[in-house]
């Protein structure tokens, strides 16, 4: 009897458990089909606003890209009108270094070829080399002054052609007239080269002819010395 008893108790607490795990299912369900439907809804109304945010925002960015090119438009124009001006001052700048090294080397090749030519005695001609050698060195001082503002220049043509792109004519022309100041450098260094190697040179014969001299009056003396005594 108690055993039959017990079996029932059992029975009637599964159908208890049944029920309860069947409701909760039911209101798991439940609250799963309420929580899609506003999750929907949220998407829905997320995505008709955001719509409406990027119909803005096209609009504003279209708006702001018209007031940009407007801005760009004029800004452009001022930046040609200033570059080429600077281009011009800069082209100018160039070429007044260039006339300056071609008539000082057209000047030191005449000095050097008529110091080579002269016919005059060594120390007329070692005065004239000297005097020539220092002129060069403040010469070489003063084109060392025009090769700083050569390198600012060539800096300021980059920046330059970094703006407003230079056109390629322009950049050949500049790149040119920068060629030409280098290789008037160059033959300037030669020749600096040549008038020290001749002031060596004089330098040394003037040594010799003082030792010829030495020798002579050494030579005349041994000579002449039997009969002083």
């Amino acid at each position: 009897m108690e055993v039959l008893q017990t079996s029932n108790l059992s029975l009637v607490h599964r159908q208890e458990l049944d029920e309860q795990s069947r409701l909760h299912q039911t209101e798991v369900q439940n609250i799963r089909r309420e929580y899609e439907s506003k999750l929907w809804a949220m998407q829905r109304a997320h995505e008709d606003q955001k719509d409406v945010i990027i119909q803005q925002v096209k609009a504003q960015v279209q708006s702001e890209v018209v007031k940009v090119q407007s801005v760009n438009s004029a800004s452009i124009s001022l930046l040609q009108q200033t570059n080429a001006s600077q281009l011009s001052q800069v082209r100018d700048e160039y070429q007044k270094i260039v006339n300056q090294q071609v008539d000082f080397i057209r000047i030191l090749k005449q000095e050097v070829v008529g110091l080579q030519q002269s016919k005059v005695n060594e120390t007329p001609l070692r005065n004239q080399i000297e005097h020539l050698t220092a002129s060069l060195r403040q010469a070489n001082s003063q084109l060392q002054i025009s090769s700083k503002r050569t390198l600012d220049m060539e800096a300021q043509i980059h920046h330059l052609s970094e703006l407003s792109q230079l056109s390629l004519k322009q950049q050949n022309e500049l790149t040119l007239q920068a060629q030409a100041i280098k290789i008037l450098t160059q033959e300037r260094d030669v020749l600096y080269a040549r008038l020290e190697i001749m002031n060596q040179d004089i330098a040394i014969r003037g040594q010799g002819a003082a030792m010829r001299g030495q020798s002579g009056v050494q030579r005349i003396e041994s000579q002449l010395g039997p009969q002083l005594q």
